[in-house]
């Protein structure tokens, strides 16, 4: 069995502040899971925090935790990702997945992979998951100001200063959120 503190010194030194000396974890070689043996049964401690995940989670890793996200539901495996990403090889899809699977986010079952742990860090913040789709956050925005620009515009019976100002108003508002929409949707991984 290896300790919990050379475990992690292997994945990530700043995590070792995390573990506490009241409890103890221990690895099994051949289980890869974490056994409890001290007081707490959350194993949350062990877990990357945010500001590790955003630093490891770029590029290409990035690219395959949003593959992931769009396939929630479903286990991948590393010929899958190469596939639907382009990668060179499947090795190279499998060391990301590895990857994920060291920040938390993934785990690994008979050489598959499957979503454990949704972050929103870096560009993610930008997106919401609405089923199995992912979405710029504005687009909520922009649709309601749209609509009500809409309705604004068949109801509109005497144009007026006051009418003319909420007009333009509306219209500079839903310009801007589609604006940022498109922006946001083109900044995906």
């Amino acid at each position: 069995m290896l300790c919990v503190k050379n475990y992690l010194s292997l994945t990530d030194t700043r995590l070792e502040s995390k573990i506490s000396m009241h409890h103890s974890y221990h690895f099994s070689k051949s289980q890869e899971k974490p056994i409890h043996t001290g007081k707490v049964s959350q194993l949350e401690d062990l877990q990357p925090d945010n500001e590790v995940i955003a630093s490891k989670l770029k590029g290409n890793t990035l690219r395959v935790y949003w593959h992931l996200l769009q396939n929630a539901q479903d286990t991948v495996g590393p010929r899958e990702v190469q596939r639907e990403l382009g990668f060179s090889s499947p090795a190279l899809a499998d060391y990301h997945l590895n990857k994920l699977v060291t920040l938390g986010l993934v785990e690994k079952k008979m050489g598959e992979y499957h979503l454990v742990r949704e972050v929103d860090v870096g560009i993610l913040k930008q997106f919401i998951k609405l089923g199995t789709f992912i979405l710029p956050r504005y687009i909520l925005y922009a649709t309601l100001f749209t609509t009500l620009l809409i309705f604004y515009a068949t109801q509109l019976r005497t144009i007026n200063f006051y009418s003319l100002y909420a007009l333009i108003l509306g219209i500079l508002a839903t310009a801007i959120l589609w604006y940022e929409t498109i922006r946001a949707w083109q900044q995906k991984p």
